[in-house]
């Protein structure tokens, strides 16, 4: 079936089932639809295209075809104005808003796997690998936390509802940690 005409047997169903619609109707037995038939499970017909079919016919004039495609191109020039989020951010601050929050994420999972590295290596002091991968995360985390510390500032100017604090001093707190732990293997 083409978009603008039915076959014959379509539209011979379909004028039973507007016959079926349309005495219904008369008779107030519909009320939002309880209407079904083959077209109806076919294309799932609801209330308002049965009246349209009922208007029209089985094919689509084609005006009706432009306001569509109007609406479409519409929609679409709605969705590419609106932020993705849907909130009143700019992009930029949405974007240093998820680099922040992509820092805060990765170390914390660099110190989650340090820690994991420690313990591993203290039970297993013969796992010389282990110990390396534990020095490299444990640099890494430094890194990303030093990076997170400079986006922080970054956040706070360029959002216009600030980060909740809670997560804020989370955020401050587990970039740190890295840093002061290099920190004071240095000074040893």
């Amino acid at each position: 079936m083409s978009g603008n005409s039915l076959t014959k047997s379509g539209a011979n169903r379909l004028a039973t089932e507007k016959i079926a619609y349309e005495s219904a109707m008369s008779k107030g037995e519909l009320t939002d639809l309880a209407f079904s038939g083959p077209l109806a499970e076919d294309f799932r017909i609801r209330s308002t295209e049965c009246c349209f079919l009922a208007t029209y016919g089985p094919s689509i004039p084609d005006d009706m075809t432009s306001m569509a495609s109007r609406k479409k191109k519409r929609s679409k020039q709605n969705l590419a104005s609106r932020s993705p989020t849907g909130s009143a951010e700019s992009r930029t601050s949405e974007a240093v808003t998820v680099g922040w929050t992509v820092t805060l994420t990765t170390v914390f999972f660099c110190n989650l796997a340090v820690i994991a590295a420690h313990f591993y290596v203290t039970a297993h002091p013969e796992a010389q690998r282990m110990a390396m991968l534990r020095e490299l995360l444990l640099l890494s985390g430094a890194l990303v936390g030093l990076i997170s510390l400079v986006l922080l500032p970054l956040v706070k100017r360029f959002r216009q509802t600030p980060p909740p604090r809670g997560l804020v001093a989370f955020g401050v707190c587990i970039a740190v940690a890295p840093i002061l732990v290099v920190a004071l293997r240095a000074i040893r």
